[in-house]
């Protein structure tokens, strides 16, 4: 396996802003409550628990989020690590015009696969492209990840790799505790542990030469590497350092 993005950087980049808005938070609500204490009343420092409560709460909700699915993410890219060479690994793909990032671009001879991680606990329902959590709706994955193959096809389309044939939409679920209940799902659903079959069987027969994927991988590279220049290039001066700080 070749791996050409390792990735990360846009679930940190989320995180560090979740911790920020934590912060934020807290700091508000301390300089309301100082406040409060000497215009009115002691009893009144407890007003600043309620803009804390409101910024905390989904701050830190998010930030649980993106840390499970880093973990989901790590554990898919080191089990496709063990493909041989003749397959190449993209790893939190961000493309020009397409919002958020793709989580792994897998090339080779099972073609070109986007495989959107989830690391959900619990019976997670799918019916068409509804999607829930023991009951609960949740968001569209189908469309999310459907999202991220015709990015992947549009960039190809525009390095000038036209002839690809279909950019294959893949969700995979690396909870252990994650139970399965699919009617007629728009896209292919697979646990952690179906994955290698799933791509075993993509393979036969191969979908592309040594030389295709070879090309195919550096325009999605190039394609990846020019956006986050733009996107570092915008970033304000404190999100360079922290970004800077990271990668030393």
């Amino acid at each position: 396996m070749r791996v050409l993005r390792t990735g990360g950087e846009f679930t940190a980049m989320q995180m560090w802003k979740q911790r920020l808005g934590i912060v934020m938070g807290i700091a508000a609500a301390l300089a309301m409550a100082a406040a409060s204490a000497l215009l009115w009343h002691h009893a009144a420092m407890l007003l600043g628990l309620v803009p804390a409560v409101a910024i905390v709460r989904p701050c830190y909700r998010r930030l649980v989020r993106f840390q499970k699915g880093a973990v989901g993410e790590q554990s898919v890219a080191q089990l496709l690590a063990r493909l041989p060479d003749d397959y190449v690994l993209l790893n939190d793909v961000v493309l020009p015009g397409h919002r958020g990032n793709i989580d792994h671009v897998l090339i080779g001879p099972c073609g070109v696969v986007v495989i959107e991680t989830k690391r959900w606990a619990g019976t997670v329902a799918c019916v068409g492209d509804r999607w829930s959590i023991n009951g609960y709706p949740r968001s569209n994955v189908t469309r999310q990840v459907i999202g991220g193959a015709i990015a992947v096809k549009k960039c190809l389309a525009r390095g000038g790799a036209s002839a690809t044939g279909w950019v294959e939409a893949v969700v995979v679920f690396t909870h252990p505790l994650c139970r399965l209940v699919l009617d007629r799902p728009a896209a292919t659903v697979a646990r952690f542990s179906e994955l290698m079959n799933y791509l075993a069987v993509r393979s036969r027969p191969p979908k592309l030469t040594t030389h295709s994927v070879g090309a195919l991988a550096q325009i999605l590279l190039d394609a990846a590497s020019s956006d986050k220049e733009h996107h570092t290039r915008s970033r304000p001066r404190a999100l360079l350092a922290w970004a800077h700080q990271r990668r030393t």
